[in-house]
């Protein structure tokens, strides 16, 4: 689960993981049901869930990226080079 974004946030100060965690949260809640349910075969419930963890693991990762290509942009422009 996503579970250990809630906390990363208050603690880098970045809004952005509760939504990661809110996300992967719920992509699990509704794999769990699934499960419990039995309503669909279980290799296509973990199919569901590994997406859901990917598409966040992913757009994450473009934050990340953008962020530190922010970065990178103030300092050049600090240090006028």
């Amino acid at each position: 689960m996503g579970l250990h974004f809630f906390p990363l946030a208050p603690v880098f100060r970045r809004k952005f993981d509760y939504y990661s965690a809110t996300w992967t949260s719920v992509i699990a809640i509704i794999g769990i049901l699934q499960m419990l349910k039995k309503s669909l075969p279980e290799y296509l419930i973990t199919t569901f869930v590994v997406i859901g963890c990917a598409v966040a693991t992913s757009v994450y990762g473009f934050k990340v990226i953008s962020n530190g290509r922010e970065i990178v942009k103030k300092v050049c422009m600090q240090t006028d080079l």
